[in-house]
């Protein structure tokens, strides 16, 4: 950590492999706690409340149309700031992130500085939207992705005003149905990325995708329903073994 004058240039990345720890700057749903745990038990030693500036958050990252529509990223604005929370990650950690993002399928990893609340600039890791990968105008994301960042904004007890900002933001509103298979799909990817299944994570997404791409709107909800019933059953027996595990340790 060091301190100086806020930049806002993206700095060459260094070989992160040869550090000891990393910083990576979450701004979206890795804010909150329940989604890190999502990502394979993500172990974070330190965090800090965080400004990058002279970026804006975006939603450009597109999902799956009726249950995930978008994802967030960031993007270059003058004068613009995206709040945050800096994660200390060992090597082991830091990975586990990685993978559970998809590798370098979706987001590109970049380098910024980032200020923390009390004035200090913290060189840190950041997952941005790969140019090939992302939409050139913003999608409106579901309200259950969107309540993960407003929620894990006010847990990490980020600026009051950035809080009231996210909340003003749209999000598409779902079904309970529709928001579970949402959450449901994004445990399974999120598992398959964790083991080292990326291959598996993106052939399923591209299947959905494709459903939207060369069906008429039946067609679509028929065939990702029947594309998402394998899923939900294995997403499903995933939560339960997880949450024994966690009783098991509450009583042991």
């Amino acid at each position: 950590m060091r301190q100086e004058n806020s930049k806002n240039s993206v700095t060459q990345i260094p070989n992160f492999k040869n550090l000891d720890y990393v910083w990576n700057f979450a701004y979206g749903s890795n804010m909150h706690p329940k989604k890190r745990s999502q990502r394979g038990e993500i172990i974070v030693s330190e965090s800090i409340r965080g400004v990058l500036l002279n970026w804006r958050l975006v939603f450009n990252l597109p999902g799956i149309k009726f249950i995930e529509p978008a994802y967030a990223s960031v993007e270059p604005e003058r004068n613009g700031k995206v709040h945050g929370v800096l994660l200390k990650l060992d090597q082991q950690e830091f990975q586990k992130l990685i993978r559970s993002e998809g590798g370098n399928a979706y987001y590109e990893l970049i380098l910024c500085p980032i200020t923390t609340y009390d004035g200090k600039i913290v060189e840190a890791f950041l997952f941005k939207t790969r140019a090939d990968k992302a939409s050139k105008h913003d999608i409106i994301p579901s309200k259950r992705y969107m309540d993960l960042i407003r929620q894990g904004a006010k847990l990490s007890e980020l600026d009051s005003e950035y809080c009231e900002w996210l909340s003003s933001l749209p999000h598409r509103d779902a079904s309970p149905l529709i928001s579970l298979a949402g959450s449901l799909l994004i445990e399974f990817l999120l598992q398959c990325n964790y083991i080292q299944l990326t291959f598996l994570s993106k052939s399923y997404v591209k299947m959905l995708q494709w459903c939207e791409f060369h069906l008429s709107q039946p067609g679509i909800i028929i065939a990702q329903s029947i594309l998402l019933i394998p899923v939900i059953i294995i997403a499903l027996i995933w939560r339960t073994v997880r949450y024994c595990k966690t009783r098991i340790k509450q009583w042991f």
